[in-house]
Formats: C-alpha cells, structure tokens, sequence
C-alpha cells in the first residue's frame, strides 16, 4: 500500500503517562503535537501506585491534582496512613516519607524542601492525562506503531502501521516516550551505558491478607510484638518485605532476597511469595489468592538495569521517560523523573516550533539537564537499596544514617531528592 502522508508539528512515540503529559503541555502552548501508541486503551495492569515530589506539583499546575485525588473515595484511609492525611484541594508537604526503610521527618523541612504525594493507580492517571491533552487539541492515535523513521535538514518523516496501513507521519521534532525498549532509541543509534544488577531476586504479586495477621490500623503482626507497617520497606538479616494495600481490598506485597532461590523458567505463584515473606520475616504469612477477576500483579525479577541513555538527543530526534533512563527503586522515581522530563521538554520544543529567540539553545539544555537528574537517582536507588541489603556491615552504615537525619542540611538534600529536584 503506498503510504498516505500528514504533518505535524511533532510526533510522539508512546502514549503512556510522560507521553501523554508532553503531548498536553505542547498542544496547550498552540503546537500540533499527535501521539502515536500501539495499544487500544491505557494498560489495564496494575503498575505504579502513585506521584511522589515536583511531579505532584505539576498535576497540579495543570488543574488534574483535584480529579486524580478523589477518583476513588477509599484511598482516603490510605492517605491517612502513609502521611499525607488530607486531600485538599491542593497537594500539602508530606510530614514524612519512607527512605530505605527509614521513616524520614520531613515536617522539619517541608517549608522550604516541600514533598508531595499522591497515591493514584497508573491506569487512572493515564486516563486523566489523556483526557487532558485531547482537550488542549492533541491528536492521539491508538492502535498506531511506528515502523521506522528517518531525519533530514527541516524535519523528521515516520512510517506508522495504523488499522488501514501504512502512514507517513511528517514533523519537526520526533520524541520517543516508547518505554525501555524503546524502538525510538534503538533507530537513533542511542546506546543505553549502565549495569545490570544480579545478585537479587525480587517478588511482587497482588494477594488478600486475612484480617487476623494484621493490627487495627493495617501494620502486619509479628511475634516480637514489632509490627511491621505499610507503604514502608523492612529490612532483616533475610531479605526486604513491604506491602501496602491502596484501597480495593487487595495488597500488593513485595520481597526482595539476597542469594535466593529462583527459577525464571517457571511463572511465578502466590505460593512462591508466600514463601518469600516466610523467609524474609521469618514466620509463616497466610497469604490468599486476590479477590476479584483482575488484572492482577504477579512477577518475579532476577535483575535490575540501572541505565541512562547515553544522549537524550539525536539532532531532531528527544527521547524521554523510560526510554531515556532505565531504574528501579522506592517511591515511583522512573514514573516520576518521566513526567518531570516531558514538562522540561515541552517548553523547550514549544518555543522552537513557534520560533521563540533563543530556542536552541534551550533545545540544546534538555539533555543536559535531564540527564544529569537521571543519573542522579540512579545513584540514590543504588544508595536506597545498598542500605537495605543484609549483612553487619550495612547495619553499622544504617547506625550511620539513621544519626545523620537529625541534620537539616541532609535531611533537606534526602528531600530534594524524594521530590527530583535539583539541590539548591
């Protein structure tokens, strides 16, 4: 079929949350901005559970803060426990934070080093930004995969497979927003430098916990009578367990272990969980199968990547969210450092489609701006998870740490850090 053909001012690959928020950023300030996502609706699987720090703020600005914070009334009580409290009408510093599993005080510094939170399920962030930016005038066409494209001296032209055939898409700028596996990077000849983290095997999965292994308000009992709490990480001599239940009437439990068994080549069960918290808590957890007919989590991980694009420009071409950085980690920080990178990115491809002086240069500063923050919170996963692992020696460095949260100055940087700011 010979390609129909169509332009626009730029193209986005990937519809996911940073997609979505770029494309609405860009049609809001007059750009013609279409998104090209493969899939017919936003992801039905449960993945991240909430905002954590400036991308809060940002939902905020752009008036969705309100309508993701009441879409479902019984997150209230999940508010309540994991600090934030109350839902006003615009987001409020959290008084406190999990880091490594520390309680960090943040009520010390939220003046100044404010952290803000936001518990909401993907999915429904997806549908809210979406909705969005198709108010603001951008063209979102599901269904739609890019093929290949190909840059020249004005602009960059793709090739799209769409329900009919095959389509020629042509802009300005072209970023990808494709995920981890980005089909974006990969055509642009982008490396992605880092490691991948062995050595650990991680286990996640939706489950019910009865009502009599937990205490009145949710913390999970244990024989010592040191009740483990929600949304928090736990460390023992075992391994790292946290779970958190976010108001449907299932929790999703994790464990991450040193040196454990594990069987990629075999799917993962509730019962292999099970068995996992056994050995991280040391005593048998009655973990039931989830309620209801889902979708619901259940994986398991042998490794971790800890990677960041070796450039996040290619002339014409941007990447941002996870096809830029890869990394894991406590508190959403991949969901987070994508929406703050598609609202970096959106001011500065506006102002070079409408020809704003100076706009090259600014073009030229996403890279290096953003990129720096990425790397940045790979090495304060790296440093989150380090004080989790086993062993006498980190439990002398958490002593350390725990010592060094009575100092504003370190507990304004841990903040800044929560939120995917820029140190001051």
């Amino acid at each position: 079929m010979t390609p129909t053909g169509r332009t626009t001012d730029v193209i986005v690959i990937g519809g996911g949350p940073t997609g979505l928020l770029l494309a609405g950023d860009l049609a809001a300030q007059g750009v013609d901005v279409t998104v090209v996502e493969r899939s017919a609706e936003p992801d039905p699987l449960p993945r991240a559970n909430g905002v954590v720090g400036d991308a809060v703020r940002l939902l905020d600005e752009r008036g969705l803060y309100r309508e993701l914070a009441g879409h479902d009334r019984s997150l209230r009580g999940t508010l309540h426990r994991i600090g934030t409290r109350n839902l006003g009408r615009h987001p409020r510093p959290a008084p406190s934070f999990g880091y490594a599993g520390f309680r960090l005080p943040l009520r010390r510094v939220q003046d100044r080093h404010p952290v803000y939170v936001l518990p909401v399920p993907q999915r429904a962030l997806e549908l809210a930004l979406e909705r969005s930016a198709l108010h603001r005038g951008a063209v979102v066409r599901r269904r739609h995969e890019l093929r290949s494209f190909a840059q020249h001296a004005d602009g960059v032209h793709a090739e799209v497979a769409t329900p009919g055939g095959v389509e020629r898409l042509s802009a300005a700028y072209l970023v990808g927003s494709d995920g981890a596996h980005s089909l974006v990077r990969k055509q642009a000849r982008i490396e992605l430098p880092g490691a991948t983290l062995d050595g650990a095997v991680s286990r996640l999965a939706h489950v019910t916990i009865p009502r009599h292994e937990l205490t009145a308000t949710g913390a999970l009992r244990m024989r010592d009578g040191a009740n483990l709490r929600a949304f928090l990480p736990h460390r023992t001599s075992r391994g790292v367990l946290t779970f958190g239940s976010f108001g449907s009437g299932l929790t999703t439990v994790s464990t991450l272990e040193w040196d454990a068994p594990a069987n990629d080549d075999v799917p993962m069960t509730v019962d292999e969980l099970r068995d996992s918290v056994a050995r991280v808590v040391g005593r048998p957890v009655d973990l039931e199968p989830p309620h209801g007919s889902g979708p619901h989590q259940l994986r398991r991980t042998s490794s971790r990547n800890a990677r960041v694009a070796a450039t996040f420009r290619a002339g014409r071409v941007f990447l941002a969210g996870d096809a830029a950085h890869v990394f894991t980690g406590y508190g959403a920080p991949a969901l987070n450092a994508g929406l703050l990178d598609a609202a970096d990115l959106a001011h500065r491809l506006a102002a070079a489609v409408l020809g704003v002086d100076g706009a090259g240069e600014a073009l030229d500063g996403y890279d290096d701006t953003r990129r720096t923050q990425a790397l940045r919170t790979v090495r304060h996963s790296a440093v989150q998870e380090s004080l989790l692992a086993p062993g006498d020696d980190v439990t002398a460095r958490r002593t350390t740490f725990a010592a060094r949260l009575a100092d504003p100055g370190f507990l304004s940087a841990l903040a800044d850090e929560l939120a995917g700011r820029t140190p001051s």
